[in-house]
């Protein structure tokens, strides 16, 4: 189903009307600006500019430079908390947030994008990918365009089977989204053929989002879908020029737009695999160019480009309890008007007593009611504005929440 942005604006915008802005403005370290952000385990967030990597220990607040101080264009920070930054044509990397960095020499190439995992380094540039399976110690060109004006923007796993995917721009024709079924060694085409490619996310499910800033014959940019790894695409959103694209445990998906060729910039968000959007800008001014989006493991949200944004709360708790297997409890109509009806999974039924909390987006608790022996529970959510909410089950000490969103009639 097609969603278009620029309608659906009108809509969301003038109904949703919070206390608190969604977004506060942070400042830049040095008058300098952020090609990247990452975020380690401690809370420590971590930006890739002109003059080198900077860190910050109070969530943006205040920036302080590392001993890396060269121009660094991408940082990431995998699962083992190993900081990688991307410095004309190698990689550094760090083993100790930051203190001390190591070498990787690489192909005088450049780097566009970077992926790691473990020993396993691929990395796309203009025109080619390349990987390495010893850490870096050999480097094999696994992907060759052999197009002038071919660069690769994004490369995300799937799962551990090693599927990867890779975001590619062609501006002579050409690009898409391009598919590896053995973990980088070789590619081929799967889709979304000279659409310019910007940015990938993948659901917890598995389902594949790829953002487009434009088409080589068409010219427009938007969000395409795939749920059958990358073969069939649908769009899900058009008339926007996506740059980046973050989506978050709970599989809420938030996709960072530009507002050149007059496209609407600033950040969407959806709730729903895209069949509906939200476009939160609150506290950005005058929609901004979003060139990135990075969700820290604390929950904060920060968006950057020509202006460095931070959500004014995080948008998920790092410590809320995610069983996807016990959390399958099924919510209808969403997004609803009135009422919200709420069938439990059977692992879940026939409990004494189950507690439903409702959370505005800013953490506020507006509904609380008991419910005794319910597996099938009917929730009258009619005095509550438009907007998006957090619906809890607590039972035995647990919490599973699930997100919802309110619309007018």
């Amino acid at each position: 189903m097609k969603t278009t942005l620029t309608t659906t604006i009108l809509l969301l915008f003038t109904q949703f009307c919070f206390a608190q802005d969604f977004w506060i403005e942070l400042d830049f370290p040095e008058e300098t600006t952020f090609s990247a952000l990452a975020g380690n385990s401690e809370g420590w967030i971590f930006g890739a500019s002109p003059k080198g990597v900077y860190v910050s220990f109070d969530n943006g607040l205040n920036w302080s430079n590392t001993s890396l101080s060269n121009s660094t264009y991408r940082i990431i920070v995998d699962n083992e908390d190993r900081i990688f930054a991307t410095i004309y044509p190698n990689i550094y990397y760090s083993v100790d947030n930051s203190v001390s960095w190591n070498v990787i020499v690489c192909p005088s190439v450049g780097i566009m994008t970077l992926y790691v995992n473990n020993n396993t380094i691929v990395f796309g540039n203009w025109g080619s990918i390349y990987k390495s399976s010893d850490f870096g110690e050999t480097w094999n060109q696994v992907l060759d365009f052999d197009i002038d004006g071919t660069v690769v923007n994004a490369i995300v796993e799937k799962n551990t089977d090693g599927v990867l995917f890779a975001g590619v721009t062609a501006f002579m024709g050409g690009g898409g989204v391009y598919r590896s079924l053995n973990n980088g060694d070789t590619w081929g085409l799967a889709g979304l053929h000279n659409k310019y490619i910007s940015s990938l996310a993948i659901s917890s499910s598995g389902v594949l989002f790829a953002g487009s800033r434009g088409d080589h014959e068409y010219g427009g940019g938007g969000v395409f879908r795939s749920e059958d790894n990358g073969i069939t695409w649908e769009e899900v959103a058009y008339d926007v020029w996506v740059t980046s694209m973050a989506i978050d445990p709970f599989d809420v998906l938030y996709i960072g737009c530009t507002n050149e060729n007059g496209g609407q910039g600033g950040v969407f968000r959806s709730i729903d695999n895209g069949e509906s959007w939200e476009l939160i800008v609150s506290g950005m001014g005058n929609y901004p160019n979003v060139d990135g989006l990075s969700i820290a493991p604390d929950g904060y949200l920060y968006a950057y480009g020509n202006y460095l944004y931070r959500s004014a709360e995080p948008i998920f708790s790092p410590n809320s309890i995610y069983e996807p297997e016990i959390n399958e409890f099924k919510i209808f109509p969403n997004p609803f008007n009135d009422f919200v009806n709420i069938v439990l999974p059977s692992v879940l039924q026939n409990n004494s007593s189950i507690n439903i909390m409702i959370y505005d987006n800013f953490g506020k608790s507006v509904f609380k009611q008991k419910f005794n022996g319910n597996n099938d529970i009917t929730v009258n959510l009619s005095s509550l504005k438009s907007g998006l909410y957090y619906l809890a089950i607590e039972l035995n000490g647990h919490r599973y929440t699930k997100t919802i969103l309110k619309v007018s009639r």
